[in-house]
């Protein structure tokens, strides 16, 4: 698990690098040849150290602001990340640092498809609709698997159901398709991010999408203002907590079998993919136990 979960971590941080440099992204396949792509061509035309120092005053922010509230005891709670990024706009805005921003958000928000079948393939459709199905399940279910874990759900009673799960997916993904949205699915990196900054049910799903939703049709004027390197800056500081250094260094000082599985599984996880990192690193640790006996 928490190999999975440094591989993510990872994962998040160098999907950020584009955002944090404010340069666009250079499609290289895989995540680690991106950023890498990214960073080189970033250097390579002159960094970006306005957006730089944008990220590095959001995660001043985002660590600093927990300490300084739990020494002065500070009764009212903001979530550091969004204080972050209040102080690092209002920065940006005052200052006249000139960086990417959100700019202007889409004002439509149903939009409804006319459907035409026929002049698609039947054979063509159907092949896309099980690997899309198969692809958003397996993602989903493994999402909700490792957010139990990071979450420490071992009960029953709170644990996920994996036919509720894909129920209420698939009656999602079908209304969702009515309006000209995408098809539903899962993500271990975004909920990864819910849980680190606090989550602890499934309102807090709700919660997001009736913010995002109020972010359209009221703070529009407001959000557009945002650097997009002040939201980089909040998932680095994120990905930074999920890859908590200090659990990672005592379990490399545990046993070579720990530790190789670790380092295994958040290599798949960064090189190839999260699902080939889970499956493999599950099977590693089977087999290993059981020659170990």
């Amino acid at each position: 698990m928490e190999g999975f979960t440094l591989g993510i971590a990872i994962v998040i941080a160098l999907q950020q690098m584009p955002t944090a440099l404010a340069t666009p992204s250079i499609d290289g396949g895989r995540t680690v040849a991106t950023a890498w792509k990214t960073i080189k061509g970033a250097i390579d035309s002159g960094l970006n150290y306005s957006a730089i120092f944008v990220v590095f005053l959001t995660l001043l922010v985002k660590f600093t602001y927990p300490k300084l509230a739990h020494k002065f005891k500070i009764k009212f709670h903001i979530p550091a990340s969004f204080l972050a990024i209040i102080v690092s706009s209002i920065v940006v805005v005052i200052v006249g640092i000139d960086v990417p921003k959100v700019g202007d958000l889409p004002k439509a928000i149903f939009h409804v498809q006319k459907f035409e079948l026929f002049g698609l393939g039947i054979y063509e459709l159907i092949s896309a609709v099980i690997a899309i199905t198969l692809l958003a399940s397996i993602e989903s279910l493994l999402s909700a698997r490792v957010a139990d874990q990071m979450a420490h759900i071992h009960d029953d009673e709170h644990k996920y159901k994996p036919n509720r799960e894909l129920f209420g997916q698939g009656l999602a993904s079908m209304l969702s398709s009515l309006i000209g949205g995408m098809p539903a699915t899962g993500a271990i990196a975004r909920t990864g991010v819910n849980i680190r900054s606090g989550a602890a049910s499934r309102l807090s799903a709700i919660f997001h999408a009736a913010f995002l939703l109020a972010v359209v049709l009221i703070l529009s004027p407001i959000i557009s203002q945002i650097p997009t390197a002040a939201l980089a800056g909040v998932l680095l500081g994120t990905s930074y907590r999920m890859a908590s250094p200090a659990n990672l260094r005592e379990i490399l000082r545990t046993t070579r079998l720990d530790s190789s599985i670790l380092l295994i599984t958040a290599a798949i996880v960064i090189f190839i993919d999260l699902i080939w990192g889970i499956a493999i690193g599950t099977a590693l640790y089977f087999l290993f136990t059981k020659l170990k006996r």
